[in-house]
């Protein structure tokens, strides 16, 4: 299981923005909801979403109360008081680059990790005749995706072909992320070993060998995915083919085939509500040149919203724009998201 460790849990936090600490929790695991999509995209923490989708509510809780003293300042919500997290938040980007996290929104990456090192030790005892060993623990839907994957291929055509994946990827990586990602595994012969021998041995911080490795297999997954080849057969079983939900997508597609949103509402068989929350998802993790804006808001209304509301988008006050430009909430949060991802998008 992926794991959350201080540092990590501290580039969440920001010196001068208040962030929620709730917000933080549901979008590492991943929930779904537009509020929770919205206040990580202005904490600009959606690189992170569903990165840890195993942990538990008790253990971030834990975890965020073991800073309090000298990190973070309680109130209604949360301010990392500490000035130095910039730093942090560089080594954190360093070990564990944007471009590899966001292969988590298309997947649950325990269940994946979990399936790839179950498929790893099973090759590497197989090249070596070895058929008693004990298998990795498991789930039995993994279990059973690597018998039947194994069923459906020939044995040796399946080490050659991983075998040359791994070292494909292996070579495109630094030499000590390679190692760290080999150390770890657990084949014929290798046990897999534990993080303080392994930071002894390279001479790194004990804390970061779990964030290497989990880049390491965000990577792998990645290079899988680019690359095709016997392995895709086997992780795209569990890999999503879109960031949107089926009916966000559903919803979009309709819109820009030229329906009315009455009409989409009917062939939805949903209510305004719910397709404004497919917009509003849209905006918020599609990229900001692939949402059509231009359908809902306009330069004349963002002018006018900029004029009344204060500088900071996190203080924006809805009541004020109704009262003041007589828009609906959808209008005023959707007019939100396009000036946050104007700005850091664009």
């Amino acid at each position: 299981m992926t794991i959350l460790n201080k540092e990590i849990l501290l580039t969440q936090f920001d010196h001068i923005q208040s962030r929620k600490i709730k917000v933080i929790y549901h979008n590492l695991i991943g929930r779904k909801t537009v509020s929770n999509l919205f206040w990580s995209l202005r904490y600009g923490l959606l690189s992170w979403r569903h990165v840890f989708p195993g942990l538990s509510k008790q253990k971030f809780y834990e975890s965020v109360s073991s800073l309090k003293s000298n990190f973070i300042m309680f109130a209604n919500e949360e301010v990392l008081s500490k000035d130095n997290n910039l730093k942090l938040k560089q080594t954190i980007d360093q070990l564990f680059p944007e471009k590899n996290r966001q292969i988590c929104q298309y997947c649950n990456i325990n269940e994946l990790i979990e399936l790839l090192l179950l498929t790893i030790q099973a090759l590497s005892e197989k090249s070596y005749g070895e058929s008693s060993y004990l298998p990795l623990s498991a789930s039995n839907y993994n279990r059973q995706l690597v018998h039947y994957w194994y069923q459906k291929n020939d044995t040796a055509f399946l080490i050659n072909s991983v075998k040359n994946t791994l070292f494909d990827w292996l070579n495109s990586i630094s030499e000590l992320d390679a190692t760290v990602f080999t150390s770890k595994l657990v084949g014929y012969n290798h046990p897999g070993y534990v993080n303080n021998v392994i930071a002894d041995q390279l001479n790194i911080p004990i804390q970061y060998i779990d964030l290497i490795q989990l880049n390491n297999w965000c990577g792998l997954i990645k290079y899988i995915c680019t690359n095709g080849g016997i392995l895709a057969t086997l992780i795209n079983i569990l890999m999503k083919k879109d960031i949107l939900s089926s009916s966000t997508k559903k919803s979009l597609i309709l819109l820009k085939k030229g329906y009315s949103i009455n009409t989409i509402l009917q062939l939805q068989k949903i209510k305004l509500s719910t397709f404004n929350e497919h917009i509003l998802e849209s905006a918020i993790l599609l990229p900001f040149k692939k949402f059509n804006y231009d359908q809902f808001i306009n330069s004349d209304l963002l002018h006018n919203l900029i004029k009344i509301e204060p500088s900071n988008i996190d203080k924006w006050d809805y009541k004020l724009a109704k009262k003041e430009l007589k828009i609906n909430f959808f209008i005023f949060r959707l007019s939100q998201i396009y000036l946050t991802k104007q700005k850091y998008e664009n």
